[in-house]
């Protein structure tokens, strides 16, 4: 993947552990769907 692009943690998750794993599935969600948007426009 690209660089900066698809990251399983942010810094911000980090400080919040509880809702850090939820942000993190969401987050890799949507950058999986914005990547194969990318990739079939």
């Amino acid at each position: 993947m690209i660089r900066g692009e698809g990251t399983p943690r942010c810094p911000e998750n980090e400080d919040r552990p509880v809702l850090g794993e939820r942000r993190t599935h969401l987050a890799m969600a949507e950058e999986i769907m914005k990547f194969l948007k990318k990739v079939d426009i």
